[in-house]
């Protein structure tokens, strides 16, 4: 970061703020689920967008740009590139199973945020050296409460098998502070649990019959 902070300050354009919002529109768009924002950059390229797609995905893995742009430019180019994304993004005009779509939907998008969690709380529990995770590791508790939400409603009345899956994981995660001692908690939980958490995340969208 140090070394080059103007090319720092391009990657988090490509990599925090364009990156997450791509690999949700591929999700969406062909209700499957990429393995990562790498992945999704790399693999769904609307007509037309190959280029922003391509931009982007060089930014994110440090590449230098043959043309460097500012970070002010960058932002209106990925607004640019993701408003015509969002327009590859099939609407919701489809009334028969419209509610079925959107649960699988919402299954798909928590499966997916909770699946980097192991790894990020791995990092977070032991940083290189002077690299402070306190407050990441607090604000946690935000997203693991909204998954734990979405399983709760997704659980409903748990009749059938996939809301039984939902009710299960949303037991295994926090809705409280998020501490150091909850990761380790939590991380030794899913372990014991690892069939449950399994399961859970490699159902695919269209397995999830609620």
């Amino acid at each position: 970061m140090v070394e080059d902070v103007a090319a720092y300050r391009r990657h988090c354009v490509a990599w925090h703020y364009l990156a997450p919002c791509w690999f949700a529109a591929a999700a969406l768009a062909t209700r499957t689920r990429c393995p990562g924002k790498t992945a999704a950059l790399t693999q769904w390229r609307p007509e037309g967008l190959d280029g922003y797609a391509e931009l982007f995905l060089r930014l994110s893995e440090h590449h230098s740009d043959a043309r460097p742009r500012s970070p002010r430019h960058l932002l209106r180019a990925a607004h640019v590139a993701l408003e015509a994304a969002m327009r590859r993004v099939p609407g919701g005009d489809r009334p028969d199973g419209q509610d079925q779509d959107h649960a699988r939907t919402h299954w798909a998008m928590t499966a997916g945020m909770l699946r980097v969690r192991v790894a990020r709380w791995l990092y977070y529990l032991d940083p290189p050296p002077d690299v402070a995770t306190e407050y990441l590791i607090r604000r946690e508790a935000k997203e693991l409460r909204s998954a734990a939400q979405t399983l709760t409603v997704l659980a409903a009345d748990e009749v059938t098998a996939a809301q039984r899956l939902a009710a299960r994981m949303a037991a295994l995660i926090p809705t409280g502070p998020t501490t150091a001692d909850t990761l380790r908690v939590t991380l030794a939980r899913w372990h014991q649990q690892k069939t449950t958490v399994q399961d859970f995340l490699s159902l695919t969208p269209d397995d999830v019959h609620l």
